[in-house]
């Protein structure tokens, strides 16, 4: 059997999951039949606890605390918080660092950055994601950049178009 995709998700991909009513769950169905597994990185579930903690849209606060609780629990049983070990945590560091300063991304999406880099270092085949920043990133240098790190170098795709 062929091993599965490794697939990470943007912290706005399981908002969107959670916003749908009903989820689009022939979606993650689908991605079970082909055989994919959703990694949460550590900056996504972060991001998340900060939205259920600190935010004034309670509607957001809302879709993120049943995005937490899904990813939890076997609300998504495809869907994985993914653990780094501290020295993958400072590889993804110093990669995003190396991202900046090629200017891939603007200086103030520092957790963009982070989550492109805890992608490489899981080994995701893909970031799913419908973020612009990220969307707006040239593939062929963040491959350059990635690459020289040995990394593997994540394609980052969005989710609205794989919904239609």
């Amino acid at each position: 059997m062929d091993t599965p995709l490794l697939v990470s998700v943007d912290t706005c991909v399981l908002l969107g999951l959670m916003a749908h009513e009903p989820p689009p769950w022939r979606f993650v169905r689908m991605a079970r039949v082909v055989g994919v597994s959703f990694a949460v990185p550590p900056t996504a579930i972060y991001e998340l606890f900060h939205q259920v903690d600190n935010h004034a849209n309670t509607e957001l606060q809302y879709h993120a605390r049943r995005a937490v609780v899904a990813i939890s629990g076997e609300n998504l049983p495809d869907f994985f918080p993914a653990d780094l070990t501290d020295e993958q945590l400072n590889l993804a560091k110093q990669a995003a660092r190396r991202l900046r300063r090629e200017h891939l991304l603007p200086a103030e999406e520092w957790n963009d950055t982070l989550i492109i880099c805890e992608s490489a270092v899981l080994g995701c085949d893909y970031l799913l994601t419908d973020d612009t920043h990220l969307l707006g990133v040239p593939q062929q240098r963040l491959a350059e950049v990635l690459r020289q790190m040995n990394l593997r170098v994540p394609r980052i795709i969005s989710y609205a178009s794989i919904l239609t």
